[in-house]
């Protein structure tokens, strides 16, 4: 793979209050969502640590890691990481595959006047069919099967400065070999992993 680790000093700031009252909306509407599925629960709808994500985008803004302002979140859900991003002037987006999720995390957005773009589909680029049937059968809470959400941006995945994903466990490798295949070189892939924290990668050489 062409990615390279990146150790930068993290920039430890509380958020500001606009994002702190982003993040306790966001808690309260996500515990009555999963509440009301809890005989139909979304496999892997899992949030992750949004202070500890917006330390990183703020280190990401604040170190000059990246030169442009695009912005994707894989695998959106409520869409809070995208919010975020918006609030610090990225031209976010967010790719969901759960039509419910792309629907309460457009009504967050535009509860808190963020402008996000968020599409229904999947974030695996058309012609992937073979990666994402490799991972679906080997971890059946992966789903791939959906179109692809790149048509509706308008924008292909080499498009994006920033791309942000919280893979499960067995979903790393399927979203690094994404990344190093389809990402444009220079392009910086933030991964929240749980025990793993935060990781910075960035793309370099070629593109495959």
């Amino acid at each position: 793979m062409s990615l390279v680790e990146l150790h930068p000093e993290l920039v430890s700031e509380p958020p500001p209050d606009p994002i702190l009252r982003l993040l306790q909306d966001a808690e309260t509407q996500i515990d009555g969502f999963v509440e009301g599925r809890l005989d139909n629960p979304i496999p892997g709808f899992v949030p992750s640590d949004f202070v500890r994500v917006w330390c990183g985008l703020r280190t990401i803004q604040a170190r000059g890691l990246i030169s442009g302002r695009s912005f994707c979140e894989w695998g959106s859900g409520f869409g809070v990481v995208a919010c975020m991003a918006a609030y610090l002037d990225f031209d976010a987006s967010g790719i969901e595959i759960h039509g419910s999720l792309v629907e309460a995390a457009g009504a967050l957005a535009q509860a808190h006047g963020l402008p996000v773009e968020f599409v229904c589909g999947s974030y695996m680029p058309a012609g992937t069919e073979a990666l994402a049937d490799a991972s679906a059968s080997e971890f059946a809470w992966i789903e791939t099967d959906g179109p692809s959400g790149y048509e509706e941006l308008g924008l292909d995945i080499d498009d994006f400065d920033l791309i942000y994903a919280f893979p499960w466990p067995g979903e790393e490798e399927l979203v690094h070999v994404l990344f190093d295949r389809y990402a444009a070189t220079g392009a910086l892939l933030l991964t929240f992993n749980g025990v793993e924290d935060l990781r910075f990668q960035r793309k370099v050489g070629r593109r495959h």
